[in-house]
């Protein structure tokens, strides 16, 4: 039984490792917003608590959880759970960055977590934590807000970059 958890769980956890992918501003049409997103109560408070604690804990500042993003975030893991699916890119064809820019808004780079199956915030912050992509997400000292969803056992994090 142990073992068909840790390969559930790691089958979970395959392909959804995403770095953040600056965007190339081309055109007069999208200027990333230099202003920093609003701080808001984060969708899981739980969540924040325990993020904050644990960037503290890597002497890293916390970030600030920012409703909009939380929107985006709640969006992308209802989807995935409405019709099945695991993956950062939507039925759509669309990724995280392009989700963000239809919310509305523009920052200079955006990174993505997603993960199934983790019934608690503990739990889900501990399969990202073994990650190494997931990680890196986690811990990036260049991201300012992030946001969060959950719908049942489906988990999104979105992570925004400063301009």
């Amino acid at each position: 039984m142990r073992i068909l958890m840790m390969v559930g769980l790691c089958a979970s956890l395959m392909g959804c490792i995403v770095v953040p992918i600056p965007v190339t501003v081309s055109s007069e049409s999208f200027r990333p917003s230099e202003a920093p997103l609003p701080a808001t109560s984060p969708a899981i408070q739980k969540f924040d608590s325990q993020f904050a604690a644990l960037r503290r804990e890597k002497g890293l500042a916390p970030l600030q959880s920012n409703s909009r993003l939380d929107a985006v975030a709640q969006s992308h893991s209802a989807d995935m759970l409405a019709h099945g699916y695991i993956a950062h890119e939507d039925r759509n064809g669309q990724r995280a960055q392009a989700r963000v820019r239809r919310a509305g808004i523009t920052r200079c780079g955006i990174g993505e977590n997603i993960a199934k199956g983790q019934g608690s915030v503990e739990e889900v912050i501990a399969a990202w934590m073994t990650s190494s992509g997931h990680r890196r997400n986690m811990l990036k000292s260049d991201y300012a807000s992030y946001g969060i969803g959950r719908v049942e056992d489906y988990w999104t994090i979105v992570f925004a970059l400063s301009c």
